[in-house]
């Protein structure tokens, strides 16, 4: 199974009530988006701002933790090329990509591919 995924850090002069509004109406139309073109597994998750979290960075001496993560998965590499085709695909991407501008700090947050590995 292939997977797209974007571990997102919200701008840093947005405040994390604010941020949540964002990622709210990012998920909604993310997910929205993505089920129109056929897509059916898509996972979001917020980082709870929680004292354990706080506690495993500073004692694994790890970066602030990310706000939200996004998975998006694909049966394979020709269903996603197959969605690049699709007429009218990259203008939907484009407004989804310009939300994302209005509150993640896009030097701060990674995007790719991954491939879920098979356990023992």
């Amino acid at each position: 199974m292939l997977k797209f995924v974007q571990c997102i850090k919200g701008q840093p002069d947005i405040e994390l009530y604010e941020f949540r509004q964002y990622w709210s109406d990012y998920c909604t139309r993310l997910s929205g988006f993505l089920k129109s073109h056929g897509i059916t597994r898509i996972d979001f998750s917020t980082t709870l701002a929680v004292e354990d979290t706080l506690k495993i960075m500073v004692e694994r001496g790890t970066r602030q933790a990310y706000d939200g993560m996004v998975e998006v998965y694909f049966e394979n590499a020709g269903v996603l090329r197959r969605l690049l085709d699709i007429p009218g695909f990259q203008d939907d991407l484009s407004q989804i990509q310009a939300l994302q501008e209005e509150f993640v700090d896009l030097g701060h947050s990674t995007f790719f591919f991954a491939m879920d590995d098979e356990g023992p």
